[in-house]
């Protein structure tokens, strides 16, 4: 069977049959990436795909400059195709034998104290003339939920009204890879939250809403914000949802937060994933160190 035959099949498991769920991101994602083997190789007999199809596929994709990560999600998406084929008994290669490659490690982009005084000071919330505050309203609550909560774009777009425990200050959500998990929130954050419900006029359950038409607020219009108010702020430095995730988190290991404990507030699955970002990144108290304990 050729791939274009097995791909909705492959969505459909994906959704509903594989063991942990893919979220509808990781579809697009997985949608994207068969679309691209399919331009490299062709629609070919999955029978046909062996080793040295996928190390075309890599090697063509680097050779058009196209970076690690993506090469990664890439291969990523080939192994979960490949397994569904296996499930539904077509003769193909091992899973295992398509290896991703190794990502280089990158350094945690966040922003200094400084640097979200700054960029959630230059976030309009004045009434004027076609202006209206509850845009700027909304952006600010956004961002301030993401700095309480260090969840991600997309959990926190999902959020209603009604998940929010104001008593407990937490919310259970839909993480990534479908699994439930709880979000705790800052008293500030709430504070944010309360002002911005109080200024709406809609009956949209939806936490954050478009306000043209109420209706959940929609994760291209959100991060276009990030970029407009970064350049209001004046700031260089890339700010993105993701990068206030990241901001929180590296705040909390900067006060004393236990990697064990940011794992279970950043909803990674494996420690691993929070050793590989957080674990170093304090440069401050590496620099104490060694001043401390490098002595002649």
């Amino acid at each position: 069977m050729k791939i274009s035959q097995l791909e909705e099949g492959f969505y459909n498991w994906c959704r509903y049959e594989k063991r942990r769920r893919a979220s509808e991101q990781t579809l697009i994602t997985y949608k994207n990436a068969i679309q691209q083997v399919k331009k490299i190789i062709g629609d070919m007999n999955v029978e046909l795909i062996i080793k040295e199809r996928i190390n075309h596929i890599k090697r063509t994709m680097f050779e058009r400059g196209v970076k690690e990560a993506r090469v990664s999600l890439v291969m990523y998406a080939m192994r979960s195709f490949i397994r569904y084929c296996r499930e539904i008994k077509l003769k193909v290669i091992s899973p295992t034998s398509i290896i991703p490659p190794d990502i280089p490690k990158r350094e945690v982009i966040y922003l200094t104290p400084e640097e979200i005084r700054k960029f959630i000071g230059s976030i309009d919330m004045t009434r004027r003339r076609g202006y209206d505050p509850i845009h700027g309203l909304r952006f600010r609550t956004f961002v301030e939920v993401l700095l309480g909560t260090a969840a991600r774009i997309g959990e926190a777009l999902s959020l209603n009204k009604e998940d929010i425990n104001f008593n407990t200050k937490e919310a259970q959500i839909i993480g990534k890879g479908n699994k439930e998990r709880t979000i705790f929130f800052t008293d500030r954050a709430l504070r944010w939250i309360k002002k911005y419900l109080k200024a709406r006029e809609d009956d949209c359950p939806a936490l954050f809403v478009a306000h043209c038409q109420p209706r959940r607020w929609q994760k291209k219009a959100a991060e276009a914000c990030f970029e407009r108010y970064r350049d209001k702020a004046g700031i260089k430095k890339k700010i993105t949802a993701q990068i206030i995730r990241h901001t929180a988190a590296t705040l909390m290991k900067f006060h004393g937060c236990d990697l064990l404990y940011l794992k279970e507030i950043l909803g990674h699955e494996n420690l691993e994933t929070t050793e590989k970002f957080y674990l170093g990144v304090d440069k401050r108290m590496v620099k104490k160190v060694h001043k401390k304990y490098l002595i002649f």
